[in-house]
């Protein structure tokens, strides 16, 4: 009954990724993090829906610009939806975080 009688919900989700690389203790040195955040407004799930995700994961690697022997690792993608007004509105904010690490 609380949830009908709100107008705003917000829902959060997390997705890892894995690009099966292994990484040792040995075998690399850690460089530095990089942060990334795309957002939009979709309205009753028809308009305004953009791969928010794939913004992010560009917006990560444009930022880390790596060089030879370097890779992104740790990665976390974190969506949030905020729905307004019955859900008719859903504001979607995408946040990643990523580490820089030297292969040896």
């Amino acid at each position: 009954m609380a949830f009908t009688m709100t107008s705003c919900v917000t829902n959060g989700a997390l997705t890892a990724m894995s690009d099966g690389t292994a990484i040792s203790a040995a075998n690399f040195t850690y460089v530095g993090n990089v942060q990334a955040q795309a957002e939009t407004s979709v309205y009753l799930y028809l308009f305004g829906g953009a791969n928010l995700e794939q913004q992010v994961m560009d917006e990560l690697k444009k930022k880390a610009n790596l060089k030879d022997g370097q890779c992104l690792t740790n990665i976390r993608v974190v969506t949030e939806e905020q729905m307004v007004l019955f859900g008719i509105i859903i504001n979607k904010t995408v946040r990643g975080t990523a580490d820089i690490v030297q292969f040896k």
